[in-house]
């Protein structure tokens, strides 16, 4: 689930909802698992204004320590060199030498 800095909210979710807050109020177990089973957010209004808004709970690590832990892959051997000249270097030598 992708996360954006907004206090680890979601940053696209399935799809979002919007309905009063008399409806949520009557419909309140409903809206939990619509919310938990397929990631939807609500948007509760009063008086047509948003007054608050339901979303998906994201579990997040205790330390940021670790957090990445497995996201991330090495592809082949980073140390050595990959044998390309790097167009930065040369521009780099180029203008200092004028």
């Amino acid at each position: 689930m992708p996360i954006d800095n907004n206090g680890g909210h979601l940053a696209q979710s399935a799809m979002t909802k919007t309905m009063t807050a008399s409806e949520c109020k009557a419909k309140f177990l409903d809206v939990l698992d619509q919310v938990g089973s397929k990631g939807e957010r609500i948007i509760v209004t009063r008086d047509g204004k948003p007054i608050a808004e339901i979303i998906p709970f994201v579990e997040r690590p205790d330390s940021i320590i670790g957090a990445l832990k497995g996201a991330v892959t090495m592809m082949g051997d980073i140390e050595e060199p990959t044998g390309e000249a790097w167009e930065a270097v040369g521009h780099c030598r180029s203008r200092r030498s004028s």
